[in-house]
């Protein structure tokens, strides 16, 4: 500890030990020779420029189920979702737009790709409409004809039976033998053209049905053909259909966005940051080529390690906590740590649940535990921290992070803060249970709620001996503060 440090602490021990208050120790006995001996006490000032001096955090005392816990280390990884590849679509020359490490938003255009099958795609689109348009007009004209045609029918049976009547009348006058021969066969002769062409204008009815039929079938099959190429033409330009459909203009005979399009462009469907750029800008691409890669850094997952023999303890589901690797204030978030000057680290553990993959790696004999996690400043893609899987057979204790607990020796010691006197913190023996790399079981001295030192506590341990030192007394300590001697 620094000098300075140390001459803090014990001018503020000095000062608390002289306060005449119901908490501070019994007045120090006199000697034979004429002089008093200071008592030990295992009270320490911690007033607020002590506090500021050695920054001082305290935790409190919480039930926890330590024994039972399960404690693996392992690291942060991007979820399978937080990655997103674009590609190019066709072959040509890419111009990228974005740099790395740029955050992109949804509709963002990232490249430009000018690409000789995008015109071949736009010949394509231009044919399907014109063989639409030619159905359509065929259509169209459908009902001009056929009343032309039925017009045409109407005149040949009207001819048809006044030819039929006199065919009749000519056969009644040959029977009385006024009719003459060729006049009958002529007669006969031009009623059978007249039914000869009405029975053509019947066969071209008939035509006209499968016409109409097939313009019918022709219309629809172009478009469905635009459809598909509009929406082939939509995937390449991330838009959708009805935008390419769509004019440029509002004035008419404006050209729809699919023509004049020269270029395609690559845009981001999701938010997220240019993590790397895998193409030089204005080289040229394949069809399918990664051009640039996004990543979302709030989706994370944790992995570790289970070994295999723990198998039977742990099950999908299971309830966990994700804590930091680091140290700082071992890993105790602000919902447990009482944060004072300077505050603990600002590190929160991670409430999850975990998911066992579902083969186990024969060479380490261990299987992979997954689980999602929620954004952390801490948190980001290959952070190292652990897991604390809790199996449900714990039992709840009274616990302190591990690194409250100060070894002298053979000894654990504590710091409790005094919950009548803020400003005093008291020097206990700690009693301890079982432990699970960061939070111990303490098992009396303390109750669930009281507030334990955390940083600055191997400080305060350090300057209570110097302030102790001397001529000693044999004895020990309550849990008050108070000291017993045993010399009498």
């Amino acid at each position: 500890m620094k000098p300075l440090c140390a001459l803090a602490v014990a001018a503020g021990l000095i000062a608390a030990c002289s306060e005449r208050s119901p908490l501070a120790p019994p007045a120090p006995p006199s000697t034979s020779a004429g002089f008093s001996v200071e008592a030990p006490t295992n009270r320490i000032d911690i007033s607020a420029p002590v506090r500021r001096t050695l920054g001082l955090t305290f935790v409190r005392v919480e039930r926890r189920a330590v024994g039972g816990v399960i404690r693996l280390p392992g690291r942060a990884e991007p979820a399978p979702d937080a990655r997103r590849e674009y590609g190019a679509p066709l072959d040509g020359r890419i111009e990228l737009l974005v740099d790395e490490l740029e955050p992109v938003q949804p509709g963002r255009p990232l490249a430009r790709l000018d690409a000789p099958g995008w015109r071949a795609l736009q010949r394509e689109i231009a044919e399907a409409e014109s063989g639409m348009l030619a159905a359509e007009a065929g259509i169209a004209a459908m009902p001009s004809l056929r009343a032309a045609h039925e017009l045409h029918e109407r005149g040949l049976r009207a001819r048809a039976d006044v030819l039929r009547r006199r065919v009749e009348e000519l056969d009644a006058l040959a029977a009385a033998g006024a009719a003459r021969r060729d006049e009958i066969v002529a007669a006969q002769s031009a009623l059978a053209e007249a039914e000869s062409a009405l029975g053509e204008v019947l066969e071209k009815d008939a035509q006209l049905d499968v016409r109409l039929t097939q313009l019918e079938t022709d219309r629809v099959i172009a478009a469905t053909r635009v459809a598909l190429l509009l929406e082939q033409a939509a995937m390449l330009h991330g838009l959708d259909a009805e935008a390419l459909a769509a004019p440029v203009g509002s004035a008419d005979g404006s050209p729809p966005l699919w023509r004049a399009l020269r270029e395609i462009e690559l845009r981001a469907v999701e938010p997220g940051i240019v993590e790397r750029r895998h193409i030089a800008s204005g080289a040229g691409v394949a069809a399918t080529t990664t051009v640039l890669t996004t990543i979302r850094p709030e989706r994370l997952r944790f992995r570790a390690a289970l070994p295999q023999a723990d198998l039977t303890r742990v099950r999908d589901g299971l309830p966990a906590e994700v804590v930091p690797a680091f140290h700082g204030s071992a890993g105790v978030g602000p919902s447990t740590a009482v944060r004072g000057t300077p505050p603990v680290d600002s590190a929160e553990s991670v409430a999850t649940s975990i998911a066992l993959v579902p083969a186990i790696d024969v060479s380490r004999r261990t299987i992979d535990v997954v689980a999602p996690l929620q954004p952390r400043p801490w948190l980001r893609p290959g952070a190292s921290a652990f897991i604390e899987i809790m199996p449900g057979s714990g039992e709840l204790e009274s616990a302190i992070p591990l690194a409250c607990v100060v070894r002298e020796g053979t000894r654990s010691v504590i710091f409790r803060r005094d919950p009548r006197n803020p400003d005093v913190a008291i020097r206990l023996d700690a009693d301890l249970g079982p432990d699970d790399g960061r939070w111990v079981a303490i098992r009396s001295g303390v109750r669930e709620g009281d507030e334990i030192v955390l940083d600055g506590a191997r400080e305060l341990a350090r300057a209570m001996s110097e302030a102790n030192a001397g001529p000693q007394r044999r004895g020990h300590f309550h849990a008050d503060g108070t000291f017993h001697a045993e010399d009498h």
